[in-house]
């Protein structure tokens, strides 16, 4: 059987593409959001899941319920999918499109995770030269970990930057054990 990502790709470029030419990023953002939300739904995640219920009821379903947030288009996306018995892919598709919509709109997401609150001015700092340093727009999520003690960890994609205190206590006293 094929992964999910694999199946799900051409399904993202396309609708990537189309929100490109009509400049809609956020509105098909906030669809595929509506979708991902209905489809995740207990009682409509039970529906998609029986093999019973023909395909084309299963659109028609998730596009009465979701008829005010689409638009034509969206709809149509729905009937494909379910002729080609892909709904399930909607939660996926919705999480490869924000992907895809980043890459184009030259954005990075980084978490950046210390002891305590950084204040906005060192924030606008850290965001700056990341900017520049990485050639795009930087969107900055901070979360707090007491736990760090002081210092921090910068979460770009699957790398991690740490500069905690807890983290150099850790490698001190591996060394130290040897």
């Amino acid at each position: 059987m094929l992964n999910v990502t694999t199946i799900t790709r051409p399904y993202a470029k396309a609708i990537i593409s189309l929100a490109r030419n009509a400049g809609e990023y956020e509105k098909w953002s906030m669809m595929l959001e509506f979708l991902a939300l209905v489809a995740t739904d207990a009682t409509a995640a039970q529906l998609l899941r029986n093999l019973s219920v023909p395909h084309e009821v299963k659109a028609q379903f998730i596009c009465d319920v979701a008829d005010q947030a689409l638009n034509t288009q969206a709809k149509n996306l729905v009937k494909v999918l379910a002729s080609n018995k892909r709904l399930r892919i909607i939660p996926e598709l919705y999480r490869m499109y924000q992907e895809l919509q980043k890459q184009e709109q030259r954005q990075l997401s980084l978490k950046l995770i210390s002891a305590e609150k950084e204040s906005a001015e060192i924030i606008d700092q850290l965001r700056t030269v990341l900017a520049e340093h990485f050639d795009e727009q930087i969107i900055l999520e901070q979360e707090l970990d007491a736990a760090l003690i002081a210092g921090g960890k910068l979460k770009i994609g699957d790398r991690v930057l740490n500069s905690s205190v807890q983290n150099r206590l850790k490698t001190l006293y591996m060394h130290l054990t040897r």
